[in-house]
């Protein structure tokens, strides 16, 4: 569920001196080759996979709290298998008690997502079935090199995300990740979320799945249909319907009523043909492993133990 964090310490002089003194973490500064000066700032570190950057004003740390669990556990630099609520809160108390930053954090960026298992080969999905998100055109699309691909639909507080998790880490099952990556600390505290230890709380857990879905809802995810036995009317109105270029020029020249009553044409087109089985799909899968990570509570491996 969660996965990235990006918070400030406000604390931040007790946070550097307590790092320092403690070496928990190695952190480097700036040497003049010519001169040999050492700049105070910034001394950067890592604390596992989390980075930690301390300037003269700010503190921040930076990183995936559920690799930083598999690194600290089994020593593997991933997020693809699950990461239960109860390990989220697990993982914030290990860190805040660690670092000595409880209640000293300030949330500026969180990435809360969801893999779920499907039918068929995610990037079949996200290459031919993943099409628009609220009518527009996904501002990325990337490859990596053949190590992974997503779709990304960016917003002014948020993008939403669609992985291939099977690509990236070379896995037999058919893996999809649904992610919402909020870049807006207004939008966080909208929700209710100021400080770490907030992902703690259930209620706040539920209000990021309920975002989700709804930005999840707003994907044009439609199967395949160039090959289906239709009218013709219907297969020249369903490629029409799903050009995203189509809904930015009627979105142009037309009123607000008649691009809705085309959406709605739009949808009842897609029900019709029955065209929506991998968007269902999906939506029923994100519910059951929403349900499932909220319940897990595994208490045979704890950081507590280990690290």
């Amino acid at each position: 569920m969660i996965d990235n964090v990006k918070f400030q310490i406000v604390e931040k002089e007790k946070f550097e001196n307590f790092v320092v003194s403690s070496k928990i973490i190695d952190l480097m500064t700036i040497i003049n080759l010519f001169t040999s000066e050492i700049n105070l700032y910034p001394k950067k570190g890592k604390y596992k996979n989390l980075d930690v950057s301390i300037t003269l004003i700010n503190a921040y740390i930076n990183g995936s709290l559920h690799k930083f669990r598999n690194l600290v556990l089994f020593d593997e630099d991933q997020n693809y298998n699950d990461f239960s609520f109860c390990q989220v809160k697990e993982v914030i108390s290990f860190l805040t008690k660690k670092l000595k930053i409880e209640n000293s954090s300030s949330l500026t960026n969180l990435e809360f997502g969801i893999n779920i298992d499907v039918s068929k080969n995610p990037q079949d999905i996200i290459d031919y079935n993943l099409l628009m998100y609220r009518n527009k055109h996904h501002n990325r699309d990337d490859k990596f090199g053949g190590k992974g691909d997503f779709k990304e639909f960016k917003t002014t507080d948020f993008s939403l995300k669609i992985y291939n998790k099977s690509k990236q880490y070379h896995l037999k099952e058919h893996k999809l990740r649904i992610e919402l990556k909020i870049t807006s600390k207004r939008y966080l505290q909208k929700i209710g979320i100021f400080k770490l230890e907030d992902l703690n709380e259930i209620e706040v857990v539920y209000r990021l799945y309920d975002r989700l879905l709804k930005e999840f809802n707003g994907l044009t995810i439609v199967d395949d249909f160039y090959l289906l036995n239709m009218p013709k009317e219907d297969k020249d109105n369903l490629v029409k319907f799903t050009n995203p270029n189509y809904w930015k020029q009627l979105k142009k020249e037309k009123s607000l009523k008649v691009f809705n009553r085309v959406k709605r044409d739009f949808n009842m087109l897609v029900e019709k043909h029955n065209l929506n089985k991998t968007k269902n799909e999906i939506l029923v899968n994100l519910e059951f492993k929403f349900q499932e990570l909220l319940n897990d509570c595994d208490e045979t491996l704890l950081l507590s133990n280990i690290a």
